[in-house]
């Protein structure tokens, strides 16, 4: 799920994504080690809570609907818009799609779905603090009824049935973090992201991360390599590129 359209997403150096997203893992994770350290009390969960026995069939089989939604939704795009033009040949564009697929599924996961998520079950307690409970009023009153009314009560036991407000803000909050991080999608574009975050959520918390990591691989892998293969590669410098990304 990378930041822009499919073009600059295959022109994007594989060693500057990739260093990328390390950098953005450690920073994370050294804030989120100082803050554990004075509020680790704050914390619901643990990540050992979150690990799974490895990749769930099961729950891959669960949310096919985001699989064949983006696939499809990309193979009526490329029809109706016609191939894109590129100079790479599609075999490189596939294996650079299969690479960018792995770095987003790796480290987007443990950005979003387990740093930012933890933070924000830290943070939130203290924001809602010193605004005298107007954070627990926006969330419990707004933010999570409406993110569990779009998702069909998929997360419903975690978003309104824990034992406290902040771990449903903290899902809202990590994924608008997520969202936010793809700036350059449109407004449907965005709204896909959410949506789709909100479903690797699903997959985290009730089959581990590694279930998650596995789908959101899949998801991209799917929408790269048709991508990578709807291209002509043209005699001249002139390139037409699609404007519609909805990764």
């Amino acid at each position: 799920m990378s930041n822009s359209n499919d073009s600059k997403t295959f022109e994007t150096s594989s060693l500057l994504m990739t260093a990328s997203y390390l950098l953005q893992l450690v920073l994370l994770s050294i804030g989120l080690a100082i803050l554990t350290h004075f509020w680790g009390d704050n914390l619901l969960l643990s990540f050992s809570d979150l690990t799974g026995d490895g990749v769930s069939g099961a729950g891959l089989a669960k949310v096919w609907f985001i699989f064949a939604w983006g696939g499809g939704l990309c193979l009526i795009l490329y029809m109706i818009q016609g191939a894109a033009y590129a100079y790479d040949s599609r075999a490189v564009r596939f294996f650079k799609g299969m690479w960018i697929s792995l770095n987003a599924g790796v480290f987007e996961e443990l950005s979003y779905r387990w740093l930012k998520f933890f933070i924000a079950m830290i943070t939130l307690p203290f924001f809602n603090w010193i605004t005298f409970g107007l954070v627990e009023w926006v969330y419990s009153t707004i933010l999570v009824p409406l993110a569990n009314f779009c998702t069909f009560g998929a997360l419903e036991p975690f978003l309104l049935g824990g034992s406290s407000w902040v771990l449903g803000a903290a899902i809202i909050s990590a994924n608008v973090s997520f969202r936010d991080a793809h700036v350059n999608h449109g407004t449907l574009g965005k709204i896909n992201v959410w949506f789709i975050g909100m479903v690797m959520f699903y997959l985290m918390l009730n089959y581990g991360i590694q279930t998650a990591i596995a789908a959101h691989f899949l998801y991209d892998a799917i929408v790269l390599g048709i991508a990578a293969v709807a291209v002509d590669r043209p005699n001249t410098s002139t390139r037409r590129t699609s404007s519609v990304n909805w990764r």
